[in-house]
């Protein structure tokens, strides 16, 4: 039974390389948020004053004009407009290599899922917010360079993907449904209880945000890896790009497995949970070694 299919060599290069301009994006734009905010001269009493001010208005003195605050100021100045023009200069590389991703068709993963990522990044909640469900599966795919097939024939049983998020606490559960209203303005708050929201769009896709406090075990200083978050640039078929961050291999088998042996599901349903399951399985043991740790001890919820 085949669970995927390997890129081809040209597809394969080609994420490597689109991968590496979209990590040095990444840096850059790292870079450039280090020097959020900016500086300014003040005059007060009849004498200027250096003033640092950051991104939520906050101001400090940084002293008064002086060779030293000129210097600082100067430094500042310089290194951000570097910063600026890297990122800018990596960003016209970026629609290069989207256009090739899109070109050699390197990957499948769908637009919606690319702009609730891209959402989740432009508010910086990759280590409060987790994908989860079968959307995980494109991140894995991703990191070993191949494809996944679809599963058999599941008779009239739709089986679109599921996208569920984890939230580290009540503040990043709304702050990942506002990215889903980045993504699709058409998302509405469906269920919502003290520690779940399932919205739905305008075309019927439903997202699941729950709180989890799993979430701070999986990105805390690294540990088995079982219990670290699994991260991977994905792409879309228009050649775009995302960075996912979702929970570890072994953590997503669990999961499955338990869905599978549910007493409500039909037999169908199982056998998708498990052909899933089992997918993910094969992945680890042969593509991802790494992550090919002995299942031990489910990570526990506090």
């Amino acid at each position: 039974m085949a669970y995927w299919i390997d890129l081809d060599e040209q597809a394969l290069r080609q994420y490597l390389d689109a991968k590496a301009v979209f990590e040095a994006c990444e840096a850059a734009r790292s870079r450039v948020d280090a020097f959020s905010g900016g500086m300014l001269w003040r005059t007060s009493k009849g004498h200027e004053y250096l003033i640092q001010t950051s991104s939520d208005n906050r101001q400090r003195s940084l002293g008064r004009r002086s060779a030293a605050t000129e210097s600082t100021y100067e430094q500042f100045v310089t290194r951000k407009r570097a910063a600026q023009d890297r990122l800018r200069a990596l960003r016209q590389q970026m629609a290069t290599q989207y256009s090739m991703n899109r070109a050699l068709r390197v990957g499948n993963v769908p637009a919606l899922l690319e702009r609730i990522l891209s959402a989740i990044d432009r508010l910086r909640l990759h280590d409060d917010v987790l994908v989860a469900g079968d959307c995980a599966l494109f991140a894995y795919a991703a990191q070993a360079g191949v494809r996944m097939c679809a599963p058999p024939d599941a008779g009239d049983l739709p089986v679109p993907l599921s996208l569920h998020l984890w939230a580290a606490s009540d503040s990043a559960k709304v702050l990942a449904f506002n990215a889903l209203r980045a993504a699709d303005k058409s998302f509405i708050a469906r269920e919502v209880t003290a520690d779940r929201l399932q919205a739905t769009n305008a075309q019927g896709v439903t997202v699941c945000i729950r709180h989890d406090k799993l979430v701070a075990a999986l990105v805390a200083a690294p540990g088995p890896l079982i219990l670290r978050k699994f991260s991977a640039a994905v792409v879309t078929a228009a050649g775009r790009m995302a960075r996912m961050t979702t929970i570890p291999p072994k953590q997503y088998i669990l999961d499955v497995f338990d869905q599978a042996a549910r007493v409500d599901l039909t037999p169908v349903q199982s056998a998708l949970y498990t052909w899933r399951a089992h997918a993910a399985q094969q992945l680890v043991e042969y593509r991802l070694p790494n992550w090919d740790e002995a299942l031990g001890t489910r990570p526990r919820r506090a």
